[in-house]
């Protein structure tokens, strides 16, 4: 069986390195994870029909060349009371903090200026995503304002942390992940959220456990989209976590080093497989012992290339407690070629998922229904 590794994942990207945390202590998952949503309708689902901004540097910024907020609020760093640090990323901090008239309690995350250098066009792509969508497993983005200094977003906050720190007490506790009952919950409500962003055109590209918080009732939140990307081609982009990566990402075009084979919704139902693995053992299925060996170059170079050629093989290996169903669904998932994944909307109607919710008694989400016995 795998040694677990607890450092830390990075992103990949051939031009830049962005990451970012939000940590919170909170109790155990599997007391939490019991309380599943209420079905909610589909008219939570938003569009906007406001075109992405674009800019280089946003210290030159002028108020009309940027999307504007909401005409319902307009706020600013004063307009809330700063509470504690709850997460640190490459480009700022995220701080608890409450609106001084709603009392209203959210996080804002603070981006410098200064730190962002190039990525202004990368950070307004995120921010034009995340605002388009509201659904009850996607962190709500509510507003969005700069000054001088800072970019700031009002994000809503999820009392419980990340999924991963869930994660990690389970290994420490009992050496695995989490029993295929509580990670078919968690896996059914990331795919309800992976759903509507495919219906709005939208790839995440950066599913982890680390960018899945948990509400107050238990419910799942995917987070950070600072690698998505709303469109209706493929892409080429070379980005993601290395444990996540697809095989079609590592593909490299012919074109560019800086480039992969074409890649579209697919990577999302790739990385989905990736998280069913690792939520129930505890690690990703492409990695392997000894990783914390490769933490210098070159020897990082050489671990990726190990990495590389694990998943390029599709090279699985199933601890014992992994059952046939279970087996069945991450195999449906983790397919070399993207055409013959499995079909999100598909997901929910297999007989590992389906009798699991059925037997547990779990609602039905609105846009992804189960069969019922």
């Amino acid at each position: 069986m795998k040694t677990f590794s607890s450092k830390p994942r990075h992103r990949t990207n051939t031009s830049s390195s962005r990451s970012s945390s939000r940590g919170i202590n909170h109790s155990n998952a599997t007391n939490t994870a019991a309380t599943i949503m209420k079905k909610t309708t589909s008219d939570n689902e938003t569009k906007s029909d406001e075109k992405d901004g674009s800019m280089n540097h946003f210290n030159n910024f002028h108020k009309s060349e940027i999307p504007t907020t909401s005409k319902e609020k307009h706020w600013s760093k004063d307009s809330f009371n700063i509470g504690y640090e709850i997460g640190k990323g490459a480009f700022g901090t995220v701080v608890l903090c409450q609106e001084k008239i709603s009392k209203f309690i959210c996080c804002m995350k603070i981006l410098r200026k200064k730190k962002l250098r190039n990525q202004g066009d990368q950070i307004i792509r995120e921010i034009n995503i995340h605002r388009t969508i509201k659904h009850p497993n996607i962190i709500q983005l509510y507003q969005w304002f700069h000054d001088e200094e800072n970019i700031c977003l009002i994000l809503e906050y999820a009392t419980n942390g990340e999924l991963k720190k869930y994660l990690e007490q389970q290994l420490v506790r009992y050496g695995r992940g989490f029993d295929e009952e509580t990670t078919i919950m968690y896996i059914y409500q990331i795919a309800s959220a992976l759903k509507i962003l495919k219906d709005n055109n939208i790839i995440h590209r950066d599913i982890k456990p680390e960018n899945i918080l948990v509400g107050s009732n238990g419910q799942l939140k995917l987070c950070d989209f600072g690698w998505s990307k709303q469109t209706k081609e493929l892409t080429y982009t070379v980005c993601g976590t290395p444990d996540y990566l697809c095989p079609e990402i590592l593909q490299e075009d012919a074109r560019s080093r800086t480039h992969t084979s074409p890649h579209g919704h697919a990577v999302d139902l790739w990385c989905l497989g990736v998280l069913t693995f690792e939520l129930i053992v505890g690690d990703a299925p492409f990695s392997f012992e000894n990783e914390d060996h490769y933490n210098t170059w070159p020897k990082q170079k050489h671990w990726f290339k190990i990495l590389k050629r694990r998943i390029m093989n599709v090279d699985i290996q199933y601890p014992y407690y992994v059952s046939s169903g279970a087996r069945c669904f991450i195999d449906s998932l983790l397919q070399k070629d993207p055409i013959k994944r499995a079909n999100i909307e598909d997901l929910a109607k297999s007989n590992w998922m389906s009798s699991n919710l059925n037997k547990l008694g779990v609602e039905e989400i609105y846009n992804l229904p189960y069969p019922k016995l």
